[in-house]
């Protein structure tokens, strides 16, 4: 069996000029959801800047999924 992201699929496939029409994802196999977290204990100030680039980054953000073709897991 395969693990990949269909994020990956897809930007795999259009660097080799392909749709991402040229992959279908089989249903009936589990399908698992994956969240990523970003946590210290020791470096409080490190997620205080992470959190205010994002909120401060918005547009840039969008930007960069949309260059890459990047979706939000459901």
């Amino acid at each position: 069996m395969v693990n990949i992201d269909k994020n990956v699929i897809n930007y795999n496939l259009a660097r080799l000029g392909k749709s991402h029409e040229s992959v279908v994802l089989n249903k009936q196999i589990k399908h698992e959801v994956y969240a990523f977290h970003f946590s210290s204990i020791h470096y409080p100030e490190i997620i205080q800047e992470f959190d205010d680039f994002i909120i401060n980054n918005q547009s840039f953000i969008v930007a960069l999924k949309k260059k890459y073709g990047i979706s939000e897991s459901q």
